[in-house]
């Protein structure tokens, strides 16, 4: 048996909040979320496996803005981009097209970035997941056209 392949890339955590509620998010402070779904963008430089594992079981220590918002919500999709060298940059132009579509929760998970957020809600579960499938699919349109 061989070692398992590690993967790195991009990903998009959609997450359901199944009641509005106030968060106390690091440094960032308190946050009033509400009711709804949200979408996470993150760069995952040593394994996507490892976020996965991260974000899917019950979090122990709070090391990111995330943490904070899944001690409260529930993740239910993980969308993947695999990228042989993850770049913040990259990372950084999925949270910017996504914000031309879903609403920004300010400064969420853009603490090391210039983003207004890496943190987009929605009220409409379906319409989320759509609009993150394609945003991350023209990703993979432009890889794929190098």
């Amino acid at each position: 048996m061989g070692k398992p392949v590690v993967e790195k890339g991009f990903y998009i955590l959609l997450i359901c909040l199944p009641k509005s509620t106030t968060i106390k998010v690091g440094k960032l402070g308190e946050l009033a979320l509400q009711k709804g779904h949200y979408a996470y963008v993150g760069s995952a430089r040593h394994s996507l496996m490892g976020r996965v594992k991260r974000y899917f079981n019950p979090i122990v220590k709070t090391r990111w803005h995330i943490d904070y918002l899944l001690k409260e919500a529930k993740p239910w999709c993980f969308l993947a981009l695999k990228c042989e060298s993850p770049s913040r940059f990259m990372e950084c132009e999925i949270a910017k097209r996504l914000r031309i579509y879903l609403h920004p929760i300010p400064s969420f998970g853009s603490s090391d970035c210039n983003c207004k957020s890496h943190l987009f809600f929605s009220q409409d579960p379906e319409a989320l997941f759509q609009i993150c499938f394609e945003v991350l699919s023209s990703f993979v349109l432009k890889q794929t056209k190098r």
